[in-house]
């Protein structure tokens, strides 16, 4: 009697089946990373490039205060205003002064940020509660260490 061998099933179509739903898991993504591919860089990458394109400009901070000049306060009541700063330069540290407030008034809660292109961002708060009434002349002075200070008045009006 001869054994007859028997051979093992064929298995070719799950793997075919398995390769399709991998692939049609994996198209989406891959579709998107041609469209945009600098999503899909590694972030360090992208931080070298910036680097290299902003490194050394060394141009002088932009200050911006708010389309509200004179900035209107209440009296006895808080106030909050915004000032905010913005510089190209990488390696440069940004500095906010107020001068000329009132004793009530102080300039504080400066947070510092950085964009994408490597700018630096400063946002300054100029909070308090004023108990005099009139109208104070301030000068706003934003500093990057290296080039001229930039700086701005502003009123600030207590009725």
């Amino acid at each position: 009697m001869s054994a007859k061998r028997r051979r093992p099933p064929r298995i070719k179509g799950q793997y075919l089946l398995l390769l399709g739903l991998l692939l049609l898991l994996i198209l989406p993504f891959a579709l998107r990373a041609v469209k945009n591919p600098v999503n899909y860089l590694p972030r360090a990458y992208i931080r070298d490039q910036a680097v290299s394109l902003e490194a050394g400009t060394n141009s002088p901070p932009t200050l911006e205060g708010s389309t509200f000049n004179p900035i209107h306060c209440r009296l006895n009541q808080p106030c909050r205003h915004t000032f905010k700063g913005t510089d190209k330069d990488l390696y440069d540290t940004l500095a906010l002064t107020a001068d000329f407030l009132p004793p009530e008034l102080k300039l504080s809660d400066c947070q510092t940020s950085q964009t994408f292109t490597g700018a630096k961002r400063l946002n300054c708060q100029l909070t308090g509660t004023p108990t005099q009434t009139g109208t104070y002349k301030i000068l706003v002075t934003l500093t990057d260490g290296t080039s001229t200070p930039v700086s701005k008045p502003f009123t600030l009006d207590v009725p």
